[in-house]
């Protein structure tokens, strides 16, 4: 039997070389599973903490002690606090997706309250420009 020759070994050598290969892809493969993985953990963790974020803000933008609303670029109000509710004497019903009027605002004002506008922000929800508008008794 001869086992020398010059196939035998260029077999052995190109079994090697896609045994290398074979490692190699699976080991590409692998990093890549589990960097997608990792990835997906990461964003689920973003995900539950803008919830937890957007929990924490309503509450405080709901017990706000001044009145507050924001509008968007139509000058249609999106969204009011239940102090500015309080503060207008309107319903919500009234106040939310009207356009604003700001006689509105001006007769409902007693001298003692003070307006103020805050710069325009991005509404995160909404994904439209938006202006926060904060009264204080």
């Amino acid at each position: 039997m001869y086992h020398g020759g010059f196939e035998f070994h260029m077999m052995a050598t190109l079994v090697a070389i896609f045994f290398l290969l074979l490692v190699s892809v699976a080991k590409w493969i692998n990093t890549n599973i589990l960097s997608a993985l990792v990835t997906k953990k990461l964003h689920q963790k973003a995900i539950d903490a803008l919830k937890l974020s957007e929990e924490r803000f309503e509450t405080i933008f709901k017990d706000a002690p001044a009145g507050i609303f924001y509008y968007d670029n139509d000058l249609k109000v999106v969204e009011s606090n239940n102090e500015m509710l309080q503060i207008l004497q309107i319903p919500r019903e009234k106040m939310i997706y009207e356009p604003l009027r700001f006689t509105i605002l001006r007769e409902k004002l007693s001298d003692g309250q003070r307006l103020s506008l805050i710069s325009p922000s991005v509404s995160m929800r909404r994904r439209k420009s938006s202006t926060k508008l904060i009264l204080m008794r």
